[in-house]
């Protein structure tokens, strides 16, 4: 059953103690075990507001940016988008390195969870047939393909004048912390894309099980709806709770960074992405596959390269936006992953791809897929009710109430041709007993492995040398900052209430078009 909240804006947000907006906001809902996931709000100043404003800010410039080559046609490109994307990097890189030309200007504030406002200019005559209500839209796009933009929320202000927008965009992000969070983001980004990008062998669909299974490891879906920190992307990395709105910006900036053509979509109040395989489009729901009923260290496959018709009728439909920006999307979806094995299987503990297959848990026991055939088989370890799997730089590890094993991926192909019979070795010379902890559960965040005992949570193995983000993609937009402390992991929590609350929101009849 649905959960749905409208999120309302007071009829007055101050802003520098002056500004009065008119309002419009959206609502949101997130799938029948989640609560409310967008938070995508649009004020339009009113003249009045607009001239104060102006006294204090002002801007010019813009840039271009180069993205990453992919191997499917983007039918979908859109110049406004690369026009707000690039300007709003450029003046924020400004800003935080001191750099020449237009710089954003950040101010501090104190609505809500927001900590800062940044605010960021738009020359009109690059903006000609956008209407004022897709900047934030657009916005929302861009901060899902931009690590540099991942600290901003899609809560924003805008005023106009005759040649320029002004966008005050608001932030969960202290002004003196936005270099250290956009810093703490990107490195989230390496562990989990650095294992990925050095693994050999991997296919398209290996690559994206592999992003969706290492992202929900690292995230549990938030209970507080009312904080504005669980809608940014950068505060997942930091906090490690989220709603779909986050969930989706961070899988899309993850499909970018590897070169897939992914898209990230809102609409039914909710949040999720599309890829493009072999020239069809296909739905990834990452929230909805991490349920609130599960424990931390499960995940789902059930809406992984899915088409719509899976989805529940009524949800999953593309907001007006979304249809003007991809209007051939779903006339174009695919069916090969139907009968996907973890989606077929129900596989509901996170997968791990080391050395040409899949590892996983399931049922006290442990199994290797090779990534295209219909079924798995059986690794010979004793099986155990609390029996799980995790892979951390190239090593798998399992545990259960017998503690906790390393096997180094050099012994996998003996270990596979034992558990076949084809091999007679002793199992227990290619098993190294980690530790003598008992042990529940197991949970791999980042390059952190924690695991679950009777004195609580405590880490396992961790400390794993990464490249920076910059070396990775070969790009250089931020120097490296000292990194924020990693949050510790923490439970699951049951599935929210299914009361529905129902508010009624009235939107001001003088907001004007940017």
């Amino acid at each position: 059953m649905k959960r749905l909240i409208s999120f309302i804006l007071i009829s007055a947000i101050i802003l520098s103690n002056s500004y009065i907006p008119s309002q419009i906001s959206f609502a949101a809902t997130d799938s029948p075990a989640h609560g409310s996931g967008l938070e995508m709000v649009d004020v339009d100043l009113t003249p009045e507001a607009t001239a104060e404003f102006e006294k204090n800010f002002s801007g010019k410039g813009r840039i271009s940016r180069s993205s990453r080559g992919t191997t499917e046609s983007f039918e979908y490109s859109d110049a406004a988008l690369e026009y707000i994307n690039s300007t709003m990097n450029k003046q924020l890189v400004n800003y935080l390195s001191g750099g020449s030309g237009e710089k954003a200007t950040v101010q501090d504030t104190s609505v809500g969870y927001f900590q800062s406002i940044i605010t960021f200019t738009l020359k009109k005559e690059n903006l000609v047939g956008v209407a004022g209500s897709d900047i934030l839209y657009y916005m929302a796009e861009a901060i899902s393909i931009n690590p540099n933009l991942s600290i901003l929320s899609t809560y924003i202000t805008r005023m106009t004048t005759d040649t320029e927008m002004y966008v005050n965009v608001y932030s969960t992000v202290n002004k003196d912390d936005i270099y250290s969070y956009i810093r703490q983001y990107k490195e989230f980004l390496v562990t989990i894309e650095e294992p990925i990008l050095n693994s050999t062998g991997m296919s398209d669909v290996d690559i994206l099980l592999a992003l969706h299974d290492r992202l929900l490891t690292c995230v549990e879906y938030a209970t507080n709806l009312k904080d504005s920190r669980n809608h940014v992307p950068a505060q997942l990395a930091v906090r490690g709770i989220s709603v779909c709105q986050a969930y989706a910006a961070v899988y899309n900036q993850l499909m970018k960074d590897l070169g897939f053509t992914g898209v990230f979509l809102t609409g039914s109040d909710h949040a999720w992405n599309a890829v493009k395989l072999s020239g069809k489009w296909y739905f990834i729901d990452t929230t909805w596959d991490d349920p609130t009923s599960y424990p931390i260290d499960r995940v789902s496959h059930d809406y992984f390269l899915v088409a719509k018709s899976v989805f529940k009728s009524g949800t999953h439909e593309m907001d007006s936006f979304c249809k003007m920006r991809y209007p051939t999307l779903e006339s174009k979806q695919g069916s090969s992953y139907t009968n996907f094995y973890p989606k077929k299987n129900r596989i509901s503990y996170p997968m791990f791809y080391v050395d040409g297959g899949w590892y996983f848990s399931s049922g006290g026991k442990l199994y290797f897929w090779d990534g295209s055939s219909d079924s798995s088989e059986n690794i010979s370890i004793n099986s155990d009710s609390n029996r799980r799997l995790s892979a951390l730089d190239g090593m798998i590890y399992y545990s259960g109430s017998d503690g906790v094993y390393r096997i180094d991926s050099s012994s996998l192909p003996t270990l596979l041709a034992i558990s076949r019979g084809t091999d007679s070795l002793d199992i227990s010379s290619l098993v190294s007993h980690y530790s003598s902890l008992a042990v529940t559960q197991m949970y791999l965040k980042s390059d952190t492995l924690y695991v679950n005992t009777s004195s609580g949570w405590q880490v396992i193995r961790g400390t794993v040398s990464h490249k920076t983000y910059e070396g990775l993609h070969g790009t250089s937009t931020l120097e490296k900052v000292k990194l924020l402390k990693p949050g510790k992991p923490t439970y699951k929590v049951s599935s929210p209430s299914s009361k529905k609350i129902k508010v009624t929101v009235t939107a001001s009849k003088n907001a004007t078009a940017g």
